[in-house]
């Protein structure tokens, strides 16, 4: 089961059930992105090709005895499978832990339909994920080629304000790969979204071995540190500093690669 799904800190379910993203098979992958050559390197790790039954069987363990709450993710898949399959193992989890909710969240291509955003909502999971990683147009096109060209930037930010509009404020997600654009069209994009219920939140990049960007320079520790700052500021001044403690999915116990939790501890101690 552990090369099935992994316990990320201390209680999340951490389910990746497809280790593939077919836009490294037309060569148009996000360029800080290295799934499928990770998923060569973890060949003895992990099982590639997982079946929603060994994914269902696997949560129904883990939520008996640590996990409290799951994350869902994969790689690209063209025509709606992406969706489907995510679905498909939404509802394998569901059905053996019990229940008609799944606490956890989804992390998406954005989908180009409104039909698949109401699937989502009505598949009982709690949050939803589409993270658009880079908020600059220009930038947005050279560094997330795929994504440019099968959904588009503007159907990524209608999806977005789409899916808060029916899931609910403060449960959308868009998640940023920052330090590949500058601070403030990241802050833009952030204050921009927040006003529309979503919440924006930042991961540290790491260039990643078998990435495009393998060896590059991520910006300094202060840098991240500011952004940061800023970013909560802009979910205080819109009514999402909750997001902490409403999704536990994004607690401090189970969040790697981000600032943002220990930002909104600090505050919160004072």
């Amino acid at each position: 089961m552990s090369k099935v799904a992994q316990i990320r800190g201390t209680d999340c379910l951490s389910i990746c059930y497809m280790n593939y993203c077919g836009y490294f098979k037309t060569e148009t992958q996000c360029k800080f992105c290295n799934i499928v050559p990770t998923k060569m390197d973890k060949k003895e790790d992990v099982v590639n090709y997982k079946f929603t039954e060994q994914l269902g069987q696997t949560a129904a363990r883990a939520f008996k005895d640590v996990a409290k709450h799951a994350v869902f993710t994969g790689g690209r898949l063209p025509n709606g499978k992406e969706t489907e399959q995510c679905i498909k193992t939404i509802n394998a989890v569901k059905e053996c832990i019990g229940g008609n909710k799944v606490p956890g969240c989804a992390i998406v291509s954005a989908p180009t339909s409104d039909s698949e955003i109401y699937d989502f909502h009505d598949s009982g999971i709690s949050l939803l994920a589409f993270d658009l990683e880079i908020w600059d147009p220009m930038l947005f096109k050279e560094i997330c080629p795929g994504k440019s060209k099968t959904v588009g930037r503007d159907r990524w930010i209608y999806a977005l304000e789409k899916a808060a509009e029916i899931h609910g404020e403060g449960k959308i997600v868009a998640g940023f790969v920052t330090g590949l654009e500058p601070k403030e069209s990241f802050l833009e994009g952030a204050e921009y979204l927040a006003g529309k219920g979503v919440v924006p939140i930042n991961f540290v990049w790491s260039p990643g071995p078998g990435s495009a960007y393998e060896g590059e320079r991520p910006p300094s520790a202060q840098w991240y540190v500011d952004l940061t700052s800023k970013l909560v500021n802009i979910w205080e001044d819109y009514g999402l500093g909750s997001f902490n403690s409403s999704a536990p999915v994004w607690c401090h116990k189970c969040t790697d690669n981000t600032l943002y939790n220990d930002e909104v501890r600090r505050r919160s101690s004072k």
